[in-house]
């Protein structure tokens, strides 16, 4: 089963059975598309796992980084050759010139690799997601005067809150079998560049307001930096496969090259979303606190 449900958590392989302490970090990051894709969006995306697990994939994180010349792994400028990655193109002088097919195999190589680090782990990852359609959240704001106060006009705050409710939700159902210092407790790691203007931290305390019982099972959120913090950067490589396979970004199959099928990814895949109008209407009409009001998408769906 590709999905893994709360019993199968609770149960002997369980990561939460193998686990030095009780914190559970919960890492969520953002991957942007703009206006000059055919419809920008936005997909916030992580994992939750022990702690330990979280320190063995930074190990090996650490020694991909150390074989690849590279100070962090970004998904989008791996794709591109861009800032790190402009090492790996022949003519270091043109660093936004079209790559060529060698250089475009190149760069695939090394994101498989870090792809392979995270799929290795898949047994004790819990992966959650968000896709929105920016203009989608655009029109529906514009429609409906419930929908500000709902999504914040914030296309990451419409994801954020779909993770950290279903984060809530698993963690919940398992402490309901458990006592005392026993009970998880989840450790939200947001990235700290993401949302100028109004802060992850903003965002946080909104959220523990309009979901006090989903609050109940985290700590309070600590913020990063995507480009030093590894657990953010293996975060935003689902981000990034997400927003490319659910928003469908471009016309041109070539600008696809890099992109790794989720279907590798499935495994460590607990739920997913696509915020398109009709699902984000939906939230609207049935929308109350510690619930998500609308379908996770199902595995055959996110491999189309």
């Amino acid at each position: 089963m590709l999905f893994a449900s709360a019993e199968e958590l609770s149960g002997s392989k369980s990561p939460f059975q193998t686990k030095r302490e009780n914190e559970w970090p919960l890492v969520l990051c953002a991957a942007h598309f703009d206006e000059s894709h055919k419809k920008p969006g936005l997909a916030v995306a992580g994992y939750s796992a022990t702690i330990d697990t979280w320190s063995h994939l930074d190990r090996q994180w650490q020694a991909l980084l150390k074989q690849w010349n590279l100070k962090y792994f970004k998904a989008s400028e791996c794709e591109c050759g861009l800032v790190e990655f402009a090492q790996y193109r022949d003519d270091l002088t043109a660093p936004k010139s079209p790559l060529k097919p060698h250089e475009r195999e190149r760069l695939r190589k090394i994101k498989l690799e870090f792809i392979d680090a995270i799929c290795a782990r898949h047994h004790v990852l819990q992966g959650y997601g968000a896709a929105i359609a920016t203009e989608d959240l655009k029109r529906i704001i514009a429609e409906d005067p419930i929908a500000p106060i709902i999504f914040l006009e914030k296309p990451y705050y419409s994801g954020f809150q779909l993770c950290l409710v279903a984060a809530a939700m698993l963690a919940s159902d398992i402490n309901m079998r458990r006592s005392g210092n026993d009970k998880i407790e989840v450790q939200p790691i947001f990235g700290a560049r993401e949302e100028p203007g109004l802060t992850a931290k903003t965002l946080f305390d909104n959220f523990s307001t309009k979901n006090p019982r989903s609050t109940e099972v985290f700590l309070p959120p600590q913020y990063e930096d995507d480009r030093t913090n590894s657990w953010l950067q293996v975060a935003d490589t689902l981000a990034y496969e997400l927003c490319k396979q659910l928003l469908a970004t471009t016309d041109n199959t070539r600008d696809d090259y890099m992109r790794v099928s989720l279907r590798s990814l499935l495994p460590a895949i607990h739920r997913v979303f696509r915020l398109d109008y009709k699902n984000l209407k939906q939230i609207i009409c049935n929308h109350s606190s510690d619930s998500i009001p609308i379908w996770h998408l199902l595995p055959e769906e996110l491999c189309q």
